[in-house]
């Protein structure tokens, strides 16, 4: 990575930071970024909701971020690597490089930006 990228992430995080989330906001974005599509998937999406709340309010470092836009995109960050089932490792790798974790994780980095 370049310097210019490196400094650019650095401003975005910085700006995180300084954007305020109430709970019920962060919940929001949880239902927004895990929508339920059925009544079947419900439960599943419920539970990856839950697990993404216990990462925003317990994770390690949380405690400091909670109420900004940086603890929300920690919380969801560390759900997806962290506490998230994957089929392999490899899949895993791949999803959070990639796939559909990292498209998830920039899905909320640009609706705590916007």
């Amino acid at each position: 990575m370049g310097c210019g990228v490196v400094e650019g992430l650095h401003q975005a995080f910085n700006q995180l930071y300084k954007v305020k989330i109430s709970d019920s906001a962060y919940e929001d974005l949880l239902i927004r970024l895990f929508p339920s599509s059925t009544e079947q998937d419900s439960t599943r999406v419920k539970n990856i909701r839950a697990a993404c709340l216990e990462s925003y309010f317990s994770g390690v470092g949380q405690a400091e971020i909670v109420g900004s836009g940086w603890g929300a995109y920690n919380g969801i960050s560390h759900y997806l690597d962290h506490v998230k089932t994957y089929q392999s490792e490899d899949g895993k790798f791949s999803s959070i490089l990639e796939g559909s974790s990292a498209t998830i994780l920039q899905n909320a980095f640009d609706l705590l930006l916007n």
